[in-house]
């Protein structure tokens, strides 16, 4: 149901807003009638045609602004598969990037995720969640805590097989949000802690008009090697996927 306040502008009627985007979730579903929405044991699943949904974020125009960022970062996930489908795996990519504008789409999807309810996957993120929604939906100036670097993961084609929706993580001491759309894994960094000297300052994206990347193997990280197991050790899954992709 909509008809909601905006939690952005505090107008109205909300709409259907997509947790993430509709057009992520297309490129893993491709020609099947449905996919599969997989919780984190493995064991339980339930079929969706386009994924989650909330009725009681946005107003279409503020959706809208959302979407011009997934747009964008949809064209360039989608170009940088082509390129480096054939390439092998454990090597560093460079590209040409919007940074900023990466991190606009980064934040909308935290911040959609930080504000919906903890049934869809609701993430804590304590005193950013303003901040998520100022930098996505309203310009802010993007400060030095919120940055982000990316990792592809490398199928050996230039499919995408999986989404995953944010979670909170830690890594090398640093508190970021993780997540995973269009065959990479995105790292966005919510922490005033200075970004960790172990990801090189050309891999990440604030600020920069290129930006660099590894290319890595699926089972390098836990995203791939879910995906990889998961239909293995959950028959039921399986003969579900094999249904749907006939």
């Amino acid at each position: 149901m909509t008809g909601s306040v905006c939690l952005n502008c505090g107008g109205g009627p909300t709409i259907r807003a997509h947790l993430i985007p509709q057009s992520f979730v297309r490129e893993v579903k491709g020609r099947d009638t449905d996919h599969a929405f997989v919780q984190s044991d493995g064991q339980k699943y339930t079929s969706s045609k386009n994924g989650l949904f909330d009725d009681y974020l946005l107003c279409a125009e503020c959706d809208g602004r959302l979407g011009a960022h997934e747009n964008y970062v949809l064209g360039l996930l989608s170009g940088l598969r082509g390129k480096t489908t054939a390439l092998k795996t454990n090597h560093l990519f460079e590209a040409h990037v919007d940074g900023n504008r990466f991190l606009r789409f980064a934040t909308g999807i935290a911040w959609k995720y930080a504000s919906t309810a903890r049934e869809r996957g609701r993430i804590e993120v304590g005193p950013y969640a303003n901040l998520l929604r100022d930098i996505s939906l309203n310009r802010a100036v993007i400060p030095s805590s919120v940055d982000a670097f990316v990792c592809r993961l490398h199928s050996g084609d230039g499919e995408v097989y999986i989404y995953r929706a944010p979670k909170l993580d830690k890594q090398l001491g640093v508190n970021f949000v993780r997540f995973s759309v269009g065959g990479f894994v995105i790292f966005l960094k919510l922490d005033k802690r200075p970004n960790p000297q172990a990801q090189p300052a050309s891999n990440w994206v604030r600020g920069a008009s290129s930006f660099s990347f590894p290319v890595l193997p699926m089972t390098a990280f836990e995203e791939g090697r879910f995906a990889l197991t998961a239909r293995r050790q959950n028959p039921k899954l399986d003969a579900f996927l094999n249904r749907v992709s006939r």
